[in-house]
């Protein structure tokens, strides 16, 4: 198939493929390097994201922390999303949640692996973990290595997650 700018092929109704390699990270057919970032993590995996339904997605921060890489999830509590909280608290993951819009409402779609470390990145897009997201809209990610984007965000992560209600089952 010849190149084509994906913006005339979306509106042509014309299939476009994601380019090669990490970054960007897009949608239709973001799950399989969604779940390939997860499973690079090699300490710690630290989420926030707005919606988490996508079972392929579930599973990877469920094997991350079965092999032995500390997973942190935090969202906006909505009903939906307790069967995955469910299953990540169980699997042992640290799933923190706050209630309504006070005194936030998590929006980020970010997946933060290995912070602190000479290989740390950061994935921030407009992914939501579902379906719909990842296989069906027109969505973008972009993979940072780069330290002075990383902490921050890290750090921002982490106070997050300290001022959410841990999950109770």
């Amino acid at each position: 198939m010849p190149k084509q700018d994906t913006h005339p092929a979306d509106f042509d109704g014309v299939a476009v493929e994601a380019p090669a390699g990490g970054s960007p990270v897009w949608s239709p057919g973001s799950q399989g390097p969604l779940v390939a970032f997860i499973d690079s993590a090699q300490s710690t995996v630290t989420v926030e994201n707005e919606e988490l339904s996508d079972a392929a997605i579930v599973q990877a921060l469920v094997r991350a922390e079965q092999r032995g890489v500390a997973v942190t999830l935090t969202m906006t509590y909505q009903k939906d999303w307790a069967r995955a909280f469910g299953a990540l608290s169980a699997a042992g993951a640290s799933v923190a949640t706050y209630t309504g819009e006070k005194p936030i409402y998590i929006h980020a779609k970010v997946i933060d692996v290995d912070a602190g470390t000479d290989h740390a990145a950061v994935l921030v897009g407009s992914q939501n973990f579902t379906q719909t997201s990842l296989d069906r809209n027109r969505e973008l990610g972009v993979v940072i290595d780069d330290p002075a984007i990383a902490e921050p965000l890290a750090a921002t992560l982490a106070t997050d997650h300290a001022g959410a209600t841990p999950w109770q089952t």
